[in-house]
């Protein structure tokens, strides 16, 4: 075991030193990164933008500025003077624009008066109507309760009521307390539903996932090529030749190769998982350990495969020839920019013959499968070895 441990380190440090090999590794977790931090901005600067300013601060408008500020759906962004917030308008830099003026506090207590919120609205804009109903339904919420009361406390029906300010402040918390006003429900399935708008953000940041795992998937493929280019050059050397002439401890070799390449390529996919996951605020504990389990069964899967196919394609030249194309096609055919497979054309028949699309679309069992495929005809190619060393041992007695 200690024989093992120390010839993996050495294969390590071999591979340490293979430039190219590194690079797409070292790379890998930079470009997901990149992708992480241009997906997040994207989601935040996809949301609307309206402007808000307050003519003088009082506690009402303070509040509602406050509330709108915190907003899920819209973003809403803070004037420091009326001219600026009209020329974002006017620019379309923002599609509304809320003034707040100070009469908005006599507008709670007297009935009739004029607007207190003067909204500007960009020509360019169709989304005014959602965004003055937000602005509206977040000044509501925050005076229902006094509106309620000057209506209430000048009809004759109410004049023998007691507490009224206390009967009407529990009405109305009661009715907030449902959390269920002026919210849209999109039912994905029978246990449940989510607003349209927790759907909207969730699908942004799971668009941005999918292509961040698929470059991980093209990188680890790239580097396995590289691999497999390395794998086939080593078995011409003297080295490998050396270990031929025994037989089994051919075994020894490409395990060691194996065991580095994932160890290295494991710690480099894993590494650009947690950062996209970090960046897009979704590191959940055990999502992250499934990602995991399922990025290391395509890694062995990927690299025993290559070892297997080295005995095939056994020209260094002819596999550095064909790392580019397939990356190429890699990039293509897998679901990554594009999915092909819900398309139907004969175009999605490619992806089939791509082990990233199989670790993109969750087909772990395929994965297994080629594990369980390229150990067996590995080993079988191994057993068949050791026979013809037999036979010529005798042969030669």
């Amino acid at each position: 075991m200690k024989f093992l441990c120390v010839a993996i380190r050495l294969k390590m440090k071999e591979l340490f030193y293979n430039k190219v090999y590194i690079a797409v590794l070292g790379l890998l977790p930079l470009i997901v990164g990149l992708i992480g931090i241009y997906g997040s901005v994207c989601a935040t600067q996809a949301r609307l933008r309206a402007g808000i300013y307050l003519e003088e601060e009082t506690i009402l408008s303070r509040n509602l500025r406050d509330v709108l500020l915190q907003d899920d759906s819209i973003q809403f962004i803070e004037f420091e003077t009326s001219e600026a917030i009209e020329k974002a308008v006017a620019t379309s830099e923002i599609e509304c624009g809320f003034i707040i003026q100070p009469s908005i506090d006599e507008a709670v207590s007297k009935i009739g008066q004029e607007a207190s919120i003067v909204a500007l609205v960009s020509p360019a804009t169709v989304a005014s109507g959602p965004m003055q109903e937000t602005v509206c339904a977040a000044f509501f919420r925050l005076a229902a309760d006094e509106i309620a009361i000057e209506v209430l406390q000048e009809k004759a029906y109410m004049s023998g009521v007691e507490d009224l300010e206390k009967i009407v402040e529990e009405q109305v918390e009661r009715y907030y307390q449902s959390e269920k006003l002026m919210e849209v429900e999109l039912i994905t399935s029978n246990d449940g539903g989510e607003t349209l708008g927790e759907n909207q953000s969730r699908g942004e940041k799971m668009g941005i996932i999918a292509f961040g795992k698929g470059v991980i998937g093209v990188c680890i493929f790239v580097a396995s090529l590289l691999l497999g280019a390395k794998g086939a050059k080593e078995r011409k050397t003297a080295f490998y030749n050396r270990f031929k002439t025994t037989g089994k401890s051919m075994l020894l070799v490409d395990y060691t190769s194996i065991t580095a390449s994932c160890i290295y390529q494991i710690i480099s996919g894993a590494l650009g998982l947690i950062i996209l996951y970090g960046l897009m605020k979704g590191i959940v504990l055990r999502k992250i350990v499934s990602e995991l389990i399922g990025l290391t069964i395509y890694i062995i899967s990927m690299n025993s495969l290559i070892f297997m196919l080295t005995k095939l394609i056994k020209e260094e030249q002819i596999w550095l020839g064909i790392t580019p194309v397939l990356s190429i096609a890699s990039v293509i055919f897998c679901p990554v920019i594009i999915d092909f497979g819900s398309i139907q054309s004969i175009l999605k028949y490619g992806s089939y013959f791509f082990l990233p699309s199989y670790y993109l679309y969750g087909r772990y069992d395929v994965l297994i499968g080629v594990i369980l495929v390229s150990s067996s005809v590995w080993l079988k190619s191994l057993v068949g070895h050791v026979d013809i060393l037999s036979n010529r041992e005798v042969g030669m007695r």
